[in-house]
């Protein structure tokens, strides 16, 4: 990094090691043909990493000017932003949270980046229409061979970036306002994309569990091209949001019911009395004297175990055509939000989609990334088969052992079909079977529920249905 170009922070700079270390990360999450023009000019590291302390800091604090005219034009604009309605709506996302304060500087730096990208293909093209052929075969070589080290390349890639923006920074825009550049043009995008991108992140990560979902492997990025996607997709965004607003609704200090046992499972709370030395906690045995008077008064204490008695939550999503379009934003929706309330009372999760088959066909899916993908991606389409979906899921939850507690399969559907009395099944492996029919009816289908509901795929309906089956 050159010693001369500062950042445009006070409070941390660029000579500041916990500096340095998250403007590596924010490169190592872009793509790759990206990555070598991050490297090659060194103004746009420091202004997406200032993006990320800007909104991670309490109480970010800007330089009142910065010698670099690239860095001077970008500290305007964040200096304006920093008073603008924008920055204090999604500042309370990301204060102190690395995450969120990432996932928006990964995107500011990869807007600005992609619309360098495009000067650069453009003076490209133009160099090989004054016969002027580049060494390295066009961009794309050009920068495979920076990813790979080339010296040559890497120069040529600097000098190419700097003149780029040097053009930006002095081209008025067409379509900014009071005399913008073209430069804070793109900044004014930058800001607008990684805001949409950090709002849709957080509904992503609520989903799969919170700040605590971060530490598993894989799902950070997986939550960042999730992000990414719903930019750009209408249902997805429907049902992230609509999902995000159900989970919402749900207390956040869910009952999770206990049942004693005799097992040592991991679950330890209080104690009981017991007549059994070899049973009592060493510190009631330790002293004699202590250990009489307990034992002829009310007894020795003893460790109390538990086990959860909630079981899994089994939801059937009917993916016939008739399903298609609001049915089908609804019904996964509610998926997601199910998915949420298990994780809350730590049950198990299970989801299969249903129509004259069941998907996936060998196994349900439970993973949480599996689970996201399905319910975002998995296309209406073919007929209804109930019974066949049921059946699936009572074995599912036989052979992973979880007869002996409580199981809720949730199946929503619209459609009319021939469903035999399930009753004697479902309670011989303490299964409660909830059923929603979507703007319908199903006279066989509620016969053989425990729960029958009929719903409209409208918020209020889901809301009811999620305080049914959270009891």
């Amino acid at each position: 990094m050159s010693e001369e170009i500062r950042n445009n922070l006070q409070n941390i700079t660029n000579r500041d090691p916990i500096y340095n270390n998250i403007m590596s990360r924010i490169g190592e999450y872009l793509p790759k043909d990206l990555q070598a023009i991050y490297n090659a000019v060194p103004q746009i590291p420091l202004i997406a990493t200032d993006c990320y302390f800007m909104h991670y800091s309490v109480y970010p604090y800007l330089r009142e000017k910065n010698e670099d005219n690239i860095m001077e034009q970008a500290r305007q604009f964040k200096q304006e932003y920093m008073n603008s309605e924008n920055f204090q709506r999604i500042k309370p996302l990301t204060t102190l949270d690395d995450e969120m304060s990432l996932a928006y500087g990964i995107k500011f730096a990869k807007v600005i980046l992609e619309e360098l990208k495009k000067k650069l293909e453009e003076e490209m093209q133009r160099m090989n229409q004054q016969g002027k052929q580049c060494p390295f075969g066009g961009l794309q070589g050009l920068l495979q061979a920076c990813a790979k080290g080339n010296q040559q390349a890497k120069q040529q890639l600097s000098h190419m970036c700097q003149q780029a923006l040097n053009n930006m920074l002095n081209q008025q825009s067409q379509q900014g306002q009071n005399g913008q550049t073209m430069f804070q043009q793109i900044m004014q995008q930058a800001m607008q994309q990684a805001q949409e991108f950090t709002e849709n992140f957080n509904n992503v990560r609520e989903i799969m569990g919170g700040k605590s979902a971060g530490k598993e492997p894989g799902a950070f990025q997986y939550a960042l091209d999730l992000a990414d996607k719903l930019l750009n997709v209408e249902d997805i965004k429907d049902i992230i949001t609509f999902s995000k607003k159900l989970i919402d609704s749900i207390p956040r200090f869910t009952k999770i019911v206990k049942k004693e046992t005799h097992m040592k499972t991991p679950i330890r709370l209080g104690y009981r009395k017991t007549k059994k030395i070899y049973k009592a906690i060493p510190k009631d045995i330790a002293d004699p004297e202590i250990m009489e008077m307990r034992y002829f008064s009310n007894g020795l204490r003893t460790w109390q175990y538990f086990s959860l008695s909630e079981g899994a939550y089994y939801v059937l999503i009917d993916k016939s055509g008739s399903m298609a379009g609001d049915k089908t934003i609804w019904a996964r929706s509610v998926a997601l939000a199910l998915y949420r309330l298990a994780r809350m009372k730590r049950r198990k999760y299970f989801l299969r989609f249903f129509d004259t088959a069941i998907h996936p066909d060998k196994k349900p899916l439970e993973d949480p990334k599996e689970v996201l993908e399905a319910i975002l991606k998995v296309k209406s389409g073919g007929g209804t088969w109930i019974n066949g979906a049921i059946q699936t899921a009572i074995e599912d939850i036989v052979k992973n052992k979880l007869s002996e507690q409580t199981n809720t399969i949730v199946l929503i559907t619209d459609g009319i079909d021939e469903v035999k009395n399930w009753k004697p099944e479902l309670r011989k492996h303490n299964i409660k079977l909830i059923s929603i029919m979507i703007d319908g009816d199903n006279d066989n289908l509620r016969e053989a529920s425990d729960i029958y509901m009929r719903a409209e795929p409208t918020e209020d309906g889901a809301i009811r249905l999620l305080k049914v089956a959270e009891r």
